[in-house]
């Protein structure tokens, strides 16, 4: 069978990046097949994935090629499979972004559990936990186990899940501010956000570009609870915090190296744009998640901000979708 040159470039550029992802993380999972459908002036690019967040990554790999040639690009992909549930050892478990260990993805608690294997690579293990979030551990996990289904929010007044949010922020009041961290002994903007919801049954995704995805956000002012997303000048990536009443917020600040709360208007000096997801819309979010074995996290289609014409539609295909 004869190949074309558009589709040796295309598997060209997919070597490449599963080079480059093996050099990033030691590890690496990209099954891929592409179609080329010139009458239909498409690529389509299927297949399995270590997780959704790579998406973009194949995305960006094969952008450009498609482009020069006028194509539009669909990407439908699934994360790998959970093989199997283990409990959590009973001191918890960090999991790391790559398979050297070195970079912090968050921390799980022993009420997290359990968490699911996905694959295994010279002597790490790649695991996915409940709330959709993938990293790897050197650790061993506990005993085989069922998966642990997502339970819905609590029944209760809004006003008062509202008030038990913000109580469940200001605990954490203080506590030193440490990238990947999601504990009383340390945390980051996003991990504080997850532990807060936490306090009404809302299980939520660890990353606070997931976060700001779960809902569309509102154009009126923040409530108490509701969760306030900056793109950060100093930071130039996306920070959250949690409304804290009229003018205030409390937020895992990076500057502060601590959770703080403080007045909003300070808390927004930093911001290139704001948005507002109330809790509300949240809590719409999680009913739909009840009954799976971890959370979808969120996979809008993404579109060239500079090629209207080519659009990735990310199809996880899967309730254990999840981002490294």
């Amino acid at each position: 069978m004869r190949v074309s040159p558009l589709d040796r470039d295309l598997a060209a550029a997919l070597a490449e990046l599963r080079g480059r992802l093996e050099s990033d993380y030691g590890w690496t999972h990209l099954k891929l097949e592409i179609r080329v459908d010139l009458e239909a002036r498409r690529v389509l690019v299927h297949g399995e994935i270590a997780a959704p967040g790579l998406a973009a990554r194949v995305h960006g790999a094969l952008e450009q090629r498609c482009r020069l040639e006028g194509l539009a690009l669909t990407l439908e992909l699934r994360p790998i499979p959970v093989r199997r549930w283990h409990l959590l050892p009973s001191t918890g478990l960090t999991l790391w972004r790559g398979h050297s260990l070195d970079r912090r993805c968050t921390e799980l608690e022993i009420g997290d559990g359990p968490v699911g294997w996905l694959a295994e690579h010279a002597g790490a293990s790649l695991v996915r936990g409940r709330d959709g979030t993938s990293g790897w551990t050197d650790r061993p996990l506990g005993a085989a186990c069922p998966p642990r289904l997502i339970a819905p929010p609590r029944d209760a007044p809004i006003e008062l899940l509202r008030a038990r949010v913000l109580a469940r922020a200001r605990a954490f009041l203080a506590v030193p501010y440490l990238l990947g961290g999601s504990s009383e002994a340390q945390v980051d903007c996003s991990g504080l956000v997850q532990r807060a919801l936490s306090a009404v049954g809302l299980l939520v995704p660890r990353h606070s570009n997931d976060q700001l995805a779960l809902a569309r956000p509102s154009e009126g002012p923040a409530q108490v609870g509701d969760l306030v997303f900056i793109l950060s000048r100093a930071q130039a990536r996306t920070h959250v915090g949690i409304a804290a009443g009229p003018g205030r917020i409390v937020q895992a600040s990076l500057s502060h190296r601590r959770v703080i709360e403080q007045e909003m208007g300070a808390y927004l000096d930093d911001a290139q744009w704001q948005r507002v997801l109330p809790l509300p819309r949240v809590l719409t979010w999680a009913r739909a998640q009840v009954g799976r074995e971890s959370i979808a996290l969120p996979s809008p289609p993404l579109r060239s901000c500079d090629t209207p014409d080519i659009e990735l539609a990310l199809r996880s295909g899967s309730p254990s979708s999840a981002r490294c």
